[in-house]
């Protein structure tokens, strides 16, 4: 069982806060540098300025204070930059609800697509599926080489949204791309067989006004599939009337399940009774069922 502080953090909130403000050997070194070079240039525009007396001490106590101020300022650049690319340091600076926070934030997988094409790598397809199991699946275009030489950088950079995500629940397939071939329609009948090939030229498609399900499915779909943690394997929706329906894999006699049930239906409930997605829905009634594996409500 998560243990919850008085703040609303829980451990695992904790533990990945740590994770995110921890720097690395490199950025130590490049902070290192910086006020060493800020300094430099300091002492050096002081030795100018003619008739300018300034005792050892004095000069000691000015690149003292001119490393704590550097230092300061560069640590608070850092904190506050990384409000807006770490999610676990966002939730402490403006305390933005877990869904709410993935409702702002573009969908993951957009967010893998700009990532690798800004990085110049050739990408065919993106996508995700859940059944049998949940996967992130991205196709690489182009040579067998140019495939070989980028896909464990690919496979780098996805695992490192997803973790800066707290994504867990995914296993990645990374794979070279295959055009799709050409539909092949066989008709037969008692005399002959015949074989037609066809190329799909256009697709048309009914558009229909989003109802207002359909404009939050998603963000509960990929907060809740995502991590391990709340165990959904599925998640719908039903319009009139509004009903959110979510399935887990654990099993009603698990002592666990009412918990869970609970914890995923105050998630859902602290992000529809917001005040962006309470515009959305526009008062309107709704309910959410969490069921178990064996099909029972566990909420």
């Amino acid at each position: 069982m998560k243990k919850y502080y008085e703040d609303g953090f829980d451990d695992q909130s904790l533990e990945k806060l740590e994770d995110d403000i921890m720097w690395n050997k490199t950025q130590q070194r490049e902070l290192k540098d910086r006020i060493f070079i800020d300094v430099e240039k300091f002492e050096s525009q002081e030795k100018k300025i003619p008739n300018m007396l300034v005792s050892i001490k004095q000069i000691s106590l000015v690149r003292k204070l001119t490393y704590s101020v550097l230092a300061f300022i560069i640590l608070f650049g850092l904190f506050v930059g990384s409000a807006f690319v770490s999610p676990a340091m966002a939730n402490v600076v403006s305390n933005i609800p877990y869904l709410g926070q993935i409702f702002q934030s573009k969908p993951i997988l957009g967010l893998i697509n700009d990532e690798l094409k800004e990085k110049g790598y050739n990408i065919g397809t993106i996508g995700m599926r859940y059944q049998p199991k949940k996967v992130i699946e991205v196709s690489i275009e182009g040579s067998d080489d140019y495939y070989k030489e980028i896909k464990d950088d690919v496979e780098k950079i996805v695992k490192g949204i997803l973790k800066s995500r707290g994504y867990d629940a995914y296993s990645l397939n990374v794979n070279k791309f295959v055009a799709k071939k050409d539909y092949v329609l066989k008709v037969a009948n008692t005399n002959v067989s015949k074989i037609y090939t066809t190329n799909v030229t256009r697709v048309t498609v009914n558009a229909t006004k989003a109802d207002k399900g359909t404009q939050i499915i998603s963000t509960i779909t990929e907060g809740l599939m995502s991590k391990k943690e709340y165990k959904v394997t599925e998640v719908g929706y039903t319009s009139k009337p509004l009903t959110f329906i979510i399935k887990t894999s654990i099993l009603s006699s698990d002592p666990t399940a009412e918990t869970l049930g609970t914890e995923i239906e105050s998630m859902i409930t602290e992000f529809v009774t917001s005040e962006e997605i309470s515009s959305i829905l526009e008062n309107e009634p709704y309910e959410i069922i969490v069921n178990s594996k064996d099909n029972k409500k566990i909420n």
